[in-house]
């Protein structure tokens, strides 16, 4: 979704980043980029899961 809209409006952003670094095997690029997205994924869960046991006092961990 990030590579399709990079190229449809010509922007530079971490789709491209990461399409380019795969294709020049830019590893420390390519492992940096996974990093940043991963820690992004398990922030955003965790802020969900926090928020919806605020919501719903029936949910308890």
């Amino acid at each position: 979704g990030a590579v399709l809209t990079e190229t449809t409006f010509n922007l530079k952003g971490i789709g491209k980043l990461l399409i380019d670094s795969i294709r020049q095997a830019d590893y420390w690029v390519l492992n940096a980029l996974v990093f940043i997205v991963t820690i992004i994924f398990v922030s955003i869960n965790l802020i969900i899961d926090v928020i919806y046991a605020m919501l719903d006092p029936r949910i308890r961990y």
